[in-house]
């Protein structure tokens, strides 16, 4: 008996493997959607999570920054509102959302003081919270919400061998010149009478890995009343470290020193620091609060500081009149008269 063969043509198989193709592509983009889809998913919940552990840290510094009012109002000793508490949640009125970690710390190492420009100075007492003299202070600042930008090398010896001050016009971006005044003092309520131990200094932000150190005794108050001190800059930060040596004729080593911050041309996020005699940065008490809020919800962290400042209680007042050349009051007092001098600076008037 014959049998039959039957032969499949090479035709018969092209629309076989190129079914089998289509499948594979259309299975790829069908996972490779779902996919999609599942990871749009996660990132909207994650960015819900991250907004909510942002409200709950939020609502942490709330926590905090009641509390130190509280004290304030009560006459207690900011060091009454110390906190530290990691590890157990603290319930902020959310079901899910909660603070994992909660820091208040009432004696900060580092005071920072955002946005200083020259039309509003920032004055702050650098008091030592364990009784410990300051022998030096550290000084550091950036341009706020930009690159720093240190002026050219070349512009501490333009003018006369001097550092130029130029016009805002040519000035542009660099950053700005901190501009400060310190006066040591025996007591934190004790307000200086005079300011013959008060030191005046320009800091100029030169970009230079040289400078940023002065050293003050009695000498050289005088020597330093407007002078102008080249700080260390990088790409990053510049930095002024101001040596302090004791000295019998000002007593100018102090646990207590009151410091007043501008910057000229532009504004200047400015971060201080006492040192003590071991190299070591000093608690500073009655300055500022540093509150560490970290926020939780469910696994997603969120991560707040904040520096709050303490109200000047002692009156210390700001910068007020700043000028580089004379300045004429003209001042008439009312009832009876008032005379004049022959100032040059109001025209002989």
């Amino acid at each position: 008996m014959k049998k039959n063969q039957i032969r499949l043509g090479e035709e018969g198989f092209a629309p076989l493997i190129i079914s089998i193709v289509l499948i594979i592509v259309l299975s790829l983009i069908t996972v490779g959607f779902v996919n999609l889809m599942a990871n749009n998913e996660r990132n909207a919940l994650n960015r819900q999570l991250s907004n909510d552990a942002y409200y709950a840290a939020e609502s942490g510094v709330n926590y905090a920054l009641n509390e130190i009012q509280q004290a304030i109002s009560n006459n207690k000793p900011l060091s009454s509102v110390s906190h530290s508490k990691c590890g157990t949640p603290i319930d902020v009125g959310s079901n899910q959302d909660t603070v994992s970690c909660l820091l208040i710390n009432p004696t900060p190492t580092a005071l920072t003081f955002n946005q200083v420009g020259l039309g509003h100075s920032t004055t702050v007492i650098l008091s030592s919270a364990n009784n410990q003299n300051i022998a030096s202070v550290l000084i550091s600042w950036e341009p706020h919400n930009s690159v720093n930008n240190p002026v050219p090398s070349g512009w501490a010896t333009n003018c006369n061998n001097n550092p130029c001050f130029y016009p805002l016009s040519k000035w542009g971006s660099h950053d700005g010149i901190v501009q400060i005044s310190l006066t040591p003092v025996s007591e934190k309520n004790n307000l200086p009478t005079d300011t013959s131990s008060t030191l005046t200094a320009y800091l100029y932000p030169l970009n230079s890995s040289t400078g940023g150190t002065m050293t003050l005794d009695a000498n050289d108050i005088g020597q330093y009343s407007g002078a102008i001190e080249d700080a260390s800059c990088n790409n990053t930060i510049c930095n002024e470290t101001i040596n302090i040596s004791s000295s019998s004729q000002h007593n100018f080593q102090h646990k207590n020193i009151i410091l007043n911050l501008a910057s000229i041309y532009n504004k200047s996020d400015i971060t201080v620091s006492a040192i003590g005699s071991d190299g070591s940065p000093l608690a500073l008490q009655n300055s500022q609060v540093l509150i560490d809020s970290t926020g939780d919800d469910r696994g997603v962290l969120k991560r707040i500081q904040v520096s709050v400042p303490v109200s000047n209680q002692n009156n210390v007042p700001d910068f007020s009149i700043a000028t580089t050349g004379p300045l004429c009051k003209n001042i008439t007092a009312s009832p009876g008269t008032a005379s004049t001098s022959g100032d040059s600076a109001c025209g002989g008037l």
